[in-house]
């Protein structure tokens, strides 16, 4: 059997190897044609930029498959190294030190996304999601110690995790609090919900030193975590603990999924529009990493082997990205990881911009750390696919400054006269437009509805200031800054421009402006024909560049939170009554969390209904796999409507609950399987994204003025 094992091994290991040969090769064979095709005349280039264009195309229509998506892989590599080695060895500008400065920053951040692209690809070769099917296997059990890490989190965040936890279908489980706020609140719930509570007298290196001193105090075979507002499905180590059968695997993985919209999605009124920006990250570059043994720990909603842990000294403390920091030690060391894409919990998306910021700028310096301190490139023990694939993760996060050169580069032509080109227009139109259009098809394809077109642009535009700041000094110096809890729970009744964060953004979108200022003037002063070309390039550059950072300033717009918390849409059979009354209602409720709930009324019965605003009711829950009532609560309703379609809807707070009742609620609203099955994602289209994008001005306008009557 051992004998079998080693062969399979070594099977896989040469299968790995001849995959990565492979790919060495055709990206050679690639870069020689490109290097065979730079100095082709350009009237021939017109022929081969058709062909990319037209070949493209043709490939984006085809029904998806892993063939196609490949060509087109292979395809939009080829265009856009061809179209980044003829820009350094044909445009770049000396003219003067000026020139010299633009032209080359603006080429470096060009190269930097044509980098970014190949190792992407390197990455999305292969999207096995193999591991997503249930293998159960009760006859293997080992101890797990469930942590949940909480520094600042209110009393009812921890709660809906707790008992979330405390809903795992597995009997050798035990649940601790590590609390590093030192609150005596904090105790007093985990007492009262029977659950372990580990403090601490100082809070040196933040979280992964709280989970490091917990660590030392439990003995649990596995460690799950879970982030304090981390809520758990049932299921959840039904679906991870039976691969730990195999010694060698050190972690298992699940995705990040959010019950509450973020900012960008929020603020911009896009909610259900666009899908969540974690998407792209756990449907498939993890699911890629996979295939190269490559996906790492997020910090939450994971299992880690104790042992392994231990073997390493612990979670990794030497930066603040202390999940990505700890699997990249324990792969060195010739572990396995595992990630499986199917959602099994739910948490909190930050609901401020500053949140968002905060959250993102950590995540920035602690891989630029990481970059400084431990690049992979040069780790001992890690594959070279490994090394990739971490690689790709930390310079992703680089993103800052090469965003800035391209939001600023418009501007030092229109502005100060500055060319970082030195080349005809029409030639650099040639080169520079089957690159352009064949990234975003290979995009398009390859995302999905993960990531929606052109909205990546937005991301990195929202959060290009403060990600260039953190990195640079992360590079410079990696033991400056501190770990900056991401704030939850903020909630505001009132909207709110968050100035003192987004000023970078103003300043941004005020040179834009200038530069749009300039353009009739730069029009009317140039008296050749091809300069007033460059002109135009530049100002539909600049304009594109405008639309960015004004949908990122209306970004830091915050619209108001007039709940405690977010709901989670659930169809919940509902019996309601007035107080001492037994003539019931039923109805199906349309979202609930533990403070109150919406009910659509069932159709017969609405016209009798004899429910007004500010009346007490009693809701009774059934359960009707075992036609039961399984809770009763009391409450107030809040507000009647009647919906286009002519279904009551009925608003209802909840009163007097006590600690059993909230409770029962929170695993009605939270920890049932079909709490995760109203997940879909939105449907891309490169037209209705554009449409998206330059129609947010209006749409936030229209919606900001119309929420303000209402």
């Amino acid at each position: 059997m051992g004998a079998n094992k080693s062969l399979i091994a070594s099977v896989t290991s040469w299968q790995d190897n001849a995959t990565l040969v492979g790919i060495v090769s055709t990206l050679v064979s690639v870069v020689l044609l490109v290097i065979l095709l730079a100095d082709v005349p350009m009237a021939e280039q017109v022929l081969f930029s058709l062909f990319f264009i037209f070949t493209g195309i043709l490939l984006w229509l085809k029904k998806s498959n892993d063939q196609v998506r490949l060509s087109l892989i292979v395809l939009s590599v080829t265009a856009s190294l061809r179209y980044i080695f003829w820009r350094g060895t044909h445009t770049l500008n000396f003219n003067t030190c000026l020139d010299a400065l633009v032209s080359l920053a603006l080429y470096a951040a060009e190269s930097y996304i044509v980098l970014i692209l190949i190792i992407n690809s390197f990455q999305l070769l292969q999207l096995n999601r193999s591991y997503d099917e249930i293998q159960p296997e009760p006859s293997y059990m080992p101890s797990v110690d469930i942590f949940v890490p909480t520094y600042n989190e209110s009393v009812d965040i921890l709660r809906r995790t707790i008992c979330g936890a405390q809903a795992i279908a597995y009997f050798n489980k035990k649940i601790y609090v590590l609390d590093d706020g030192h609150r005596e609140e904090m105790k007093r719930l985990a007492n009262e919900l029977g659950c372990n509570y580990i403090s601490r007298l100082d809070n040196v290196h933040a979280k992964a030193g709280n989970i490091n001193n917990a660590l030392k105090k439990t003995k649990g075979e596995l460690i799950v975590i879970f982030d304090a507002d981390f809520i758990p499905s049932p299921d959840f180590l039904q679906h991870t603990v039976h691969f730990f059968k195999d010694p060698k695997l050190a972690l298992v993985q699940t995705p990040h999924r959010f019950m509450n919209p973020a900012p960008v999605e929020r603020n911009l009124y896009l909610e259900g529009v666009l899908p969540q920006e974690g998407e792209l990250f756990y449907q498939l570059v993890q699911v890629g990493n996979n295939n190269w043994n490559a996906a790492f720990f997020c910090g939450s909603a994971a299992v880690i082997r104790r042992s392994v842990l231990e073997e390493i000294g612990g979670i990794a403390v030497e930066t603040v990205t202390e999940d990505c920091h700890t699997s990249m030690k324990m792969h060195a060391l010739g572990y396995k990881s595992i990630f499986i894409s199917i959602p099994l919990s739910v948490g909190l998306s930050p609901e401020s911009f500053s949140g968002y910021v905060i959250q993102r700028t950590r995540w920035a310096r602690g891989m630029a750390q990481i970059l400084r301190l431990d690049n992979p490139l040069f780790k001992k023990g890690l594959t070279w696919p490994q090394r990739l694939c971490y690689f790709s993760g930390m310079i992703h996060f680089l993103f800052g400054v090469p965003r800035l050169i391209f939001l600023l580069a418009p501007l030092a032509y229109l502005l100060f006269n500055l060319h970082p080109f030195q080349v005809a227009p029409a030639n650099l139109l040639v080169m520079f437009v089957p690159h352009l259009l064949l990234a975003n098809l290979s995009s398009n394809y390859q995302y999905h509805n993960f990531r929606h077109s052109y909205w990546s642009e937005v991301y990195e535009t929202v959060m290009a200031p403060y990600a260039a700041y953190a990195t640079t000094l992360a590079l410079l110096n990696p033991k400056a800054g501190k770990f900056n809890v991401t704030p939850k729970g903020i909630m505001s009744d009132k909207p709110d421009f968050d100035l003192k964060i987004a000023w970078p953004l103003l300043i941004c979108f005020v040179l834009c402006l200038l530069g749009l200022f300039a353009v009739p003037m730069k029009l009317a002063a140039s008296h050749d024909y091809a300069e007033k070309v460059v002109t135009g390039i530049n100002a539909f550059w600049a304009s594109y560049n405008f639309l960015l950072i004004l949908a990122a300033l209306l970004i830091a717009l915050e619209r108001p939170y007039y709940r405690r918390t977010h709901r989670i849409p659930r169809g919940l059979s509902i019996l309601l009554a007035l107080p001492g009354s037994n003539n019931r209602v039923s109805g199906i409720s349309k979202d609930i969390n533990e403070y109150g709930m919406s009910l659509i009324l069932d159709n017969l019965q609405s016209e009798t209904a004899p429910f007004q605003p500010d009346q007490s009711v009693v809701l009774s829950f059934s359960n009707p796999s075992r036609g039961a009532i399984e809770l009763k609560v009391d409450g107030i309703v809040r507000r009647i409507e009647e919906t286009a379609k002519g279904e009551k809807v009925v608003a209802i707070e909840f009163t007097n609950l006590s600690a059993e009742s909230t409770t029962s609620l929170i695993h009605l609203a939270y920890t049932d399987q079909k709490t995760w099955s109203h997940f879909s994602e939105p449907f891309d289209s490169l037209y209705q994204s554009y449409w998206n994008l330059i129609s947010t001005p209006v749409r936030v306008a229209w919606k900001t003025w119309h929420s303000r009557r209402t």
